[in-house]
Parts: structure tokens; C-alpha cells; sequence
């Protein structure tokens, strides 16, 4: 599971398998969730079994009125896996509607892609994180090796930028990582620095040792300058700001740097400080590149194509896989448009043409339950309640915001790119939704909620 985490971000470099006259070209995080499935399958059976012999041995009065529901449900259902949240739900209504929309399909292979891409697979990156990564240690793995995967698609691009390679737009060279885009690398490193600052925050809570947090300080400027070096507008103008303002709202100081907070702390506002004004040089270097509204006006022109193919799809849109076969009938009137897009640019008009009026509800439930999981994790409690708390609590919290953060910041971007549409991206997010289903108040194991004044609220 880690490593096919870890493996998102180079999902171009497929292996082919020849069977017969078929070639089946298979993603290396794929290959591995395939072979993560009879693991899961049984470990699902095994909890079936176990919620079937609980609900047997259950005494009255609870017995009279659950045992019904318990073995009905607990053999056949995912409700036997774990206790839903409401992003379970969410998860569930997700499948439901990519199948459902099946219903416009005209090119059937590129829907068996779409669902794979956007559905089953990121789905089974959901189900193997709530039910292995139940505990903070094994969550904390496998954010580690998500933050890993894209520490190595920067690195990747770094490679090629330092080389000589990228696309150049308005005079500037853009770095590309492991994608044919320098804006599909921007969607995933803008998530990626937001969890990689979460891991580094967390590791100075845990107190580990100095030579490990200047790996994750290294490890998070060799993202954050490549992710610079994509020149990105949508992710330095929009996505960067969106995820600091959410990582401060979650994790605010009062206002103040109080009189006892640790040494570190304050230099990480210090580091705050200073990269926002290295930022404000880098914009005022490189302006005309981040003005220039040319494409700006292309995006316009093409939004308003698919709403015209909205419009002819309403209800549960073409499909996922399909805007890629719809959208070029749609630009015959406009030869100046590409017509080999993947996605509309939009995040709203991307769930609205691919899965219509369904889609949009099932974004705007996402967006509700980002919101709600939003609540101020105030890290500079008093100092009693800092003390009585157990590091590894503070990490998960950090661990949480930052993965949060991400996610916001990936839909914020979404609102001039992608956010669902593309493969790596639809797993992350997916495995980001995990972590923090299992970290809710609901679920959660760090029982600090019913303790006055504690450090993570």
C-alpha cells in the first residue's frame, strides 16, 4: 500500500502486458493495488465473520434490536468493514453514480479506463487506508510515502529543468516532472508541499533528531522549488494562497507568538516570513508570465463549449472517460479550440460533463464536509495541557491539517484545471479523504475532545 502510494505520480511509466493479441498497459500503482486485492478481500471476509459472531453474543436489550441489522448487513455489506463516516457514504455514492452514468456511454473502452482511473482504483486506495492505516503510526507510513512519491516526481523535474528540458511559455522554461504537462506536475506537488510541511511539523513534535527534520526541511524546499519552476498560475496564484490560509485557519497561534513557545516554533514563522517575501520577488521577476491572459480567454471560449455539452447530458453527464470522445463534436464552430482536452478546465464543469447534476451534488457534499472537518487546532494550548499530551497526538493533528490543506488547495486550483479528472490526482485525493475519515471525531483514537484546554481540539 505504501509503496503503490508512493508510486501515484508516475502513472505514464506503464508496464505493458501482452496476453495473446491484447495488450493490457497497467500503471505501477495499479499493478500493485491489483495485488493488494486478495489481501483485502480477506481481510474483509474476516470482519464479516468477527461482526457476525459479535452480533450473536450481544446481550439483551441490545441483542432484541440489533441483531436483525447485524447479520444482515455484517455479511454481505461494507458497513462490516468499519463504522461509516460520512466520507464512507461519500465514497459509496461515488461508485454509485460513475456507474450510474454509464447510461451515455458511446466508447466503451474509454469508460472501462475512466472507472478504473477515477473510481475503482481510488476507491480501493479508501477501503486499504481505513481498514490497515486505522492507527496513527501506520497513517502517518503511509503519508510518508505519499510525500515520498512526490519528493521524487520534484526531483524528476529537477533533472530535466537542470538539463535543459520543459516547455517554455511567455520566455520562461517550465519545469515538467513525470507527466507531459508542467500543470499536471503543479496539481501534484502544490498537494504535496502542504503534506510535506505537515510530516515536518509533526517530526519537530515528536522530537526526532536533528539530522532527520533537515531531511524533511530539504526534502519540502526541493518541492516547493520545483513547483515554483512550473510557473503554474493557477497553482501560485490560487492553489498556494487557498492551502496557507487553510493550514493557518486550522492551526492558528491567537494572534500572537506567545512568550513560552519553543525556539522552533518561532523560527518556523520566521521561515514563514521569509518565503513569502522570496515569493513576492519571484512574482514581480517573472510578471509577465503570470499576467499574461491569452489562455485566460481560451479558457473562457472552451467553458462555454462545455457547457453546451452539459447542457445535452444533464443529469448524470457522459461519463467518466467520455468528455475526452464528446467534447471535440462541440468545437467544430471554433477551430481555434484544442479538441483533445482531458477535462474542462473547471471543477464544476468537469463534474457537471462528466457526471451532470449527480456530480455537482456530490461535490458540493465534499466541499460541505471539508468544511465541517475544518475545526482550529490551536498547537500553542497552555503549557500544561502541551505537556500531558502525547507527541504522536500533535503529529496525527499536524498530519491532518496538511493533508487537508492539500486537498483545499488541489480544489482550489480546480477552479481554472483539474481535480478529479486525471489519474494520480483522483488517487491522492482519495487517500487524502482516508486519512481524514479515519482521524475524525467520529472514528478517531486521540481521545483529547472531552479534556479542557488541550493542544488538539
Amino acid at each position: 500500500l505504501c509503496v503503490a502510494a508512493a508510486a501515484l505520480p508516475f502513472y505514464f511509466q506503464h508496464k505493458e502486458l501482452a496476453i495473446v493479441d491484447w495488450r493490457w498497459q497497467i500503471p505501477p500503482a495499479y499493478m500493485l493495488l491489483t495485488a493488494l486485492l486478495p489481501a483485502l478481500i480477506r481481510d474483509w471476509g474476516r470482519r464479516a465473520l468477527a461482526k457476525t459472531r459479535n452480533a450473536n453474543s450481544i446481550d439483551s436489550p441490545q441483542r432484541k434490536t440489533a441483531i436483525f441489522n447485524r447479520r444482515f448487513w455484517s455479511r454481505w455489506s461494507i458497513v462490516s468493514l468499519f463504522s461509516l463516516h460520512a466520507l464512507d457514504w461519500l465514497a459509496l455514492a461515488w461508485l454509485g453514480i460513475n456507474l450510474a452514468s454509464s447510461t451515455h456511454v458511446w466508447y466503451w473502452p474509454a469508460y472501462w479506463q475512466g472507472l478504473t482511473e477515477q473510481a475503482l482504483a481510488p476507491l480501493l486506495f479508501y477501503a486499504a487506508v481505513r481498514m490497515w492505516a486505522a492507527d496513527a503510526a501506520p497513517q502517518r507510513r503511509v503519508a510518508i510515502w505519499l510525500f515520498g512519491g512526490g519528493v521524487l516526481a520534484a526531483l524528476w523535474g529537477w533533472a530535466g529543468w537542470l538539463d535543459g528540458a520543459g516547455t517554455l511559455a511567455d520566455g520562461v522554461r517550465r519545469l515538467v516532472g513525470p507527466h507531459f504537462s508542467p500543470n499536471h506536475t503543479a496539481l501534484y506537488l502544490e498537494r504535496t508541499i502542504f503534506l510535506g510541511i505537515g510530516l515536518t511539523l509533526g517530526t519537530q513534535e515528536a522530537r526526532q533528531n536533528g539530522m532527520r527534520q533537515w531531511v524533511w526541511r530539504i526534502s519540502c524546499a526541493v518541492v516547493m522549488g520545483a513547483l515554483l519552476l512550473t510557473f503554474s498560475r493557477g497553482a501560485l496564484l490560487i492553489a498556494l494562497p487557498a492551502g496557507a490560509l487553510f493550514f493557518y485557519l486550522c492551526a492558528h497561534t491567537g494572534g500572537r507568538m506567545r512568550s513560552w513557545a519553543p525556539r522552533w516554533q518561532r523560527r518556523h514563522w520566521y521561515a514563514v516570513f521569509f518565503v513569502g517575501a522570496l515569493l513576492i520577488f519571484f512574482f514581480w521577476l517573472f510578471a509577465d508570465r503570470l499576467t499574461n491572459s491569452d489562455s485566460v480567454m481560451q479558457r473562457f471560449e472552451s467553458w462555454r463549449v462545455v457547457w453546451r455539452l452539459w447542457r445535452d447530458y444533464p443529469l448524470l453527464g457522459v461519463g467518466p472517460g467520455g468528455f475526452f470522445w464528446r467534447y471535440p463534436a462541440y468545437t467544430l464552430e471554433n477551430g481555434a479550440l484544442d479538441p483533445n482536452l482531458r477535462h474542462p478546465h473547471n471543477v464544476w464543469l468537469e463534474f457537471a460533463a462528466s457526471w451532470g447534476v449527480m456530480g455537482l451534488g456530490w461535490l458540493l457534499a465534499l466541499c460541505w464536509l471539508l468544511w465541517r472537518q475544518r475545526r482550529p487546532w490551536d498547537m500553542n494550548a497552555d503549557m500544561n495541557a502541551r505537556l500531558a499530551t502525547p507527541s504522536h497526538t500533535f503529529a496525527i493533528c499536524w498530519l491532518t491539517i496538511g493533508i487537508g490543506a492539500g486537498l483545499v488547495a488541489g480544489l482550489m486550483h480546480g477552479q481554472v484545471d483539474a481535480f478529479m479528472a486525471l489519474a494520480d490526482l483522483a488517487g491522492w485525493n482519495w487517500l487524502a479523504l482516508a486519512i481524514l475519515a479515519t482521524n475524525s471525531p467520529r472514528t478517531s483514537d486521540l481521545h483529547l475532545r472531552n479534556v479542557d484546554n488541550t493542544a488538539c481540539k
